[in-house]
Parts: C-alpha cells; structure tokens; sequence
C-alpha cells in the first residue's frame, strides 16, 4: 500500500509498504479522510519524545472496514467508522480512573503506531466510532479533533451561563467554540489575529469576533468566566490570564512548545481563585462529537478549506506550517 512515513524528524516520504493484516481484536480500515493537525507538524519536527519513528503518521482518521482479525465478528466488514486514536493499558490507576487519555503508557496511532496517512491501517475493534449512513468521511475525520474539544470543555466544567472567550480561531479553536453553544453558554466570542481565519469565525454562529483580547474585553464590557487558549502560543497565556474573571477558568488548549514558560503573578491566583486546566486529547468523547456534527450544531465544512490526495501530502503540511490554510484532509475515493 502507499503510505507517508516520517523516518526521522524533518524526513517525510511517501512510499510503497507492506499491507497490514489484522492481529485479534484488530480491523482493518480503507481511509477515506485523514485530518491533519498542528501536532502532525509537532511529530514531523522532532518535538515529541514519545513517537517511535519510523511511523506513519494520521490520528484523524475514518474510513471502511475490509478485513478482521479472526476473533472480529465479519459483519463489521462494509461498515463506516471513525477511529478513536488513544491506545491505553487498561490497567493503570488513571485508566481505572477513566482518564485513558493520561494513562501511563498511552499510546496512539500516527504517534507509537501507524497512522491513518495511508491507503490502510490497521485498528482495534474497541476504537472504532460509528458514523451515520449520510456522513461524509471529511466530516467524521473532523470529529477527533472536535472529540478534542468536547473533552476540554468537561475539564473546565463549563455550563449554563457562562461567558467564554476563546483565543485563537484556528480550526481547533473554531470547533470548540462551536461545541461550546451545547453547553448553552450566555455568550461566546472569538479572538484571532488573522483576518483570513475571522472571516470564517463570521460565517458561525457566535456571539463576537475580534482581532485581539483588547477588543473583545471592551465589547464584553467585563473579563470572561472561561477564557480558551487555542493558539498553542505561550506568549498569549498571560493576556488570556488577565481577561479570566473573578472565579473564572483558564483553560490551556492549545498545544505550546516543550521548554516553554509563562510569567504569572501567583498572588493573582490567590487573589482572583482563578483555576488553570489543562487538557489532552479525548477521553471517550468521539461519539458525543460525531453526535454533534451529524445533528448540524458544529458546522466542519467551513474549517476544511484543503482537501488533498495522500501524494499531495508534503505540500499541505508546508502550508499548514506556513498558516496559509486552516484545515487540510487527505482524502481518496468515495471521501
């Protein structure tokens, strides 16, 4: 089968493999879409510890069961799934806990395993997230990052009343600013520098799109009780801090770099009882998010402005870096 494989960090290529086949437990999946993300760019640089290179990349990833392992009911064979990407043990406190997203020998695939970039991968049963008949293959790629956020927004607790300002109208921070509106929240606003990435804030439903925290604090009229970091940025932290209110929730979404810090006064932690959460990945949250997309409450179609073929790869993960686009999906036929 054909494949991307980072053999190193800053070596991609796309290649001829050897086909998987299906240990017990495991399926194999056609990929229709895979999604790629600001981590794919994280693995391709190096700034992991925890990949096992070689890999092929890809943890959005959905597509057709073709094949089963032996003890896989072949009724499976034809269906239509996303994949959960997060492997746990099953067996660590955090797992008993039901924290598998921080179990302490998590794994993944496209991170330990290989991923959905290529024309096969091979996945356990017990990921596999079922997707309605009428759902575009794009859209149920897009439900592991929207998975992503429905997660982050249980760790802050968010609910009825709130005032939620999200940082960063990326495709990630799009998408939890969307799933927001299902906590019904009194208000969400949006902040982002780029002038491209607004004008699709503008086209959802949201209360508020501004170029910067200043704007948005004015238009408010206030600080917020739940302030979002989608930027993956240490240097917006300690604005996105200031704008928490009294009481309020800071929540770090955003992936930043390894290594870096954050000036905050601890006083104003006392001061204000302003709690900092932070969140990794999905913990169980793939169905509620395809739940979501199906029922039209999350809109995926303006995020995806980037649709490309598996050979085309390179390419859009250099625009990626380059923000030129804001969402990118390998897909191939019937996608």
């Amino acid at each position: 089968m054909r494949a991307a494989v980072v053999h190193e960090p800053q070596r991609l290529t796309i290649e001829d493999v050897p086909d998987p086949v299906p240990a017990p437990g495991e399926v194999i999946i056609a990929v229709r879409a895979n999604g790629l993300c600001g981590s794919d760019l994280h693995l391709l640089a190096g700034e992991w510890s925890s990949v096992s290179y070689p890999v092929i990349p890809g943890h959005e990833f959905a597509g057709e069961v073709v094949a089963v392992g032996h003890d896989i009911d072949h009724a499976l064979i034809g269906r239509r799934f996303a994949v959960d990407p997060t492997l746990a043990c099953g067996a660590c406190d955090h797992c008993w806990s039901h924290r598998r997203n921080i179990c302490r020998r998590l794994a993944g695939y496209g991170v330990t395993r290989p991923g959905g970039s290529a024309t096969h991968a091979a996945a356990t049963a017990a990921n596999l997230v079922p997707i309605p008949d009428d759902m575009s293959y794009v859209a149920a790629a897009v439900s592991q990052p929207l998975a992503c956020a429905v997660h982050a927004l249980q760790r802050a607790g968010i609910g009825p009343g709130e005032r939620v300002l999200v940082v960063g109208a990326g495709a990630a921070g799009l998408l939890l600013a969307q799933a927001a509106r299902a906590f019904a929240p009194s208000s969400v606003l949006v902040c982002e520098h780029l002038a491209a990435r607004r004008d699709v804030a503008e086209q959802l439903d949201l209360d508020g799109v501004f170029t910067n925290i200043d704007g948005a604090l004015d238009a408010h009229r206030g600080r917020f009780s739940l302030v979002v970091d989608a930027t993956g940025k240490a240097a917006a932290l300690p604005a996105a801090f200031d704008a928490t209110d009294w009481g309020g929730t800071l929540l770090v979404f955003g992936i930043c770099a390894h290594g870096a810090t954050v000036p905050i006064e601890p006083v104003k932690l006392y001061e204000r009882e302003v709690r900092i959460v932070g969140s990794r990945g999905l913990n169980g949250t793939q169905g509620p998010a395809v739940e979501l997309l199906a029922s039209g409450r999350v809109r995926w179609e303006p995020l995806v402005d980037y649709r490309h073929t598996l050979e085309e790869l390179p390419d859009a993960l250099r625009r990626l870096r380059r923000s030129e686009i804001m969402k990118a999906v390998t897909v191939s036929g019937g996608a």
